[in-house]
């Protein structure tokens, strides 16, 4: 998995000034260095030098409150950001144990 000091958490509002209009209400991870990232209109993360150097649980409350961010403020789907959060340490981390991954969500719905 990784690790959001080497992630950004990309997105793009359904309601902004979107570069790629494939991008609007949706929410990807991307390395740093990864220029695919581009084409959302936000990105937060490892692209924040102050986000590299919080504790370990300064990073778990920073990617959880993140998340809540994206689903409050931006109107993002929920299962759309917990899929894309899912490999960053620092989310499941902050999760209950017993929270599903997204594959296992989505298999409980059908």
């Amino acid at each position: 998995m990784t690790s959001i000091t080497e992630a950004m958490i990309c997105w793009s509002p359904r309601d902004g000034l979107v570069r790629d209009r494939s991008t609007i209400g949706k929410v990807a991870l991307f390395h740093l260095l990864d220029r695919r990232g581009d084409v959302y209109e936000c990105a937060i993360g490892a692209c924040n030098t102050k986000v590299r150097t919080f504790s370990r649980q300064q990073r778990e409350y920073f990617v959880l409150s993140t998340a809540w961010r994206l689903v409050l403020d931006y109107h993002l789907d929920p299962a759309e950001v917990h899929r894309a959060l899912w490999p960053l340490d620092e989310y499941r981390a902050a999760l209950p144990a017993d929270c599903p991954a997204p594959a296992a969500q989505m298999e409980a719905l059908q």
